[in-house]
């Protein structure tokens, strides 16, 4: 696929590598994340989610293992599910963070995940810091659903905060969660 640019030159864009890339990923796919030396993590892709910029939702498993060739899948995708995650994918290929290892059906009776989110942000500027305020403008939804979906949840509370983060994140920042247990940034509370 080729635009002109504002130079008049044609480019070569790279949407149509992120299709193409994007055809080869199926619900289910299990991914290797390195995480250290030898170490390494793994993820599912679960569905797309039309209210979060039709995004990836992936669900981040806490189960550990040296790196190798041969990994017993079943027993990645049925350990201890860490978080869910909005990400997408290909992008994780080209910064060469994951690579694809196999595929296992999902659950036929998949629970889609809840995401929280806020509208409405209530934030300050401090240069070029961004200063996130308490704010009862929570929302969440059901992975999955239309953005009309979207439903009050109000402030933050001990029964709610578990709730992973609606937001698309870039590879990176899924990878130091998986390192460290937490983004590389605070949000709002």
């Amino acid at each position: 696929m080729k635009s002109e640019n504002h130079y008049g030159r044609h480019i070569k864009l790279k949407y149509h590598q992120h299709n193409s890339t994007m055809s080869k990923i199926k619900k289910g796919d299990v991914f290797e994340v390195k995480l250290g030396e030898e170490e390494v993590g793994f993820f599912q892709y679960l569905l797309l989610d039309p209210a979060q910029l039709n995004s990836e939702v992936i669900r981040i498993f806490s189960y550990r293992s040296k790196e190798r060739d041969n990994y017993d899948l079943n027993q990645i995708v049925n350990s201890e599910i860490d978080f869910f995650a909005h990400v997408v994918i290909p992008f994780g290929f080209t910064t060469k963070l994951w690579k694809k290892i196999g595929n296992v059906d999902l659950e036929s009776d998949l629970e889609r995940p809840l995401f929280r989110a806020v509208f409405g942000e209530k934030r300050e500027f401090k240069g070029n810091r961004i200063i996130y305020k308490k704010t009862d403008q929570w929302q969440v939804w059901r992975a999955g659903d239309s953005f009309d979906s979207r439903r009050p949840l109000g402030w933050i509370t001990e029964g709610n905060k578990d709730i992973d983060l609606g937001m698309v994140k870039a590879p990176n920042e899924i990878v130091h969660r998986m390192k460290t247990g937490e983004y590389s940034y605070s949000y709002y509370t």
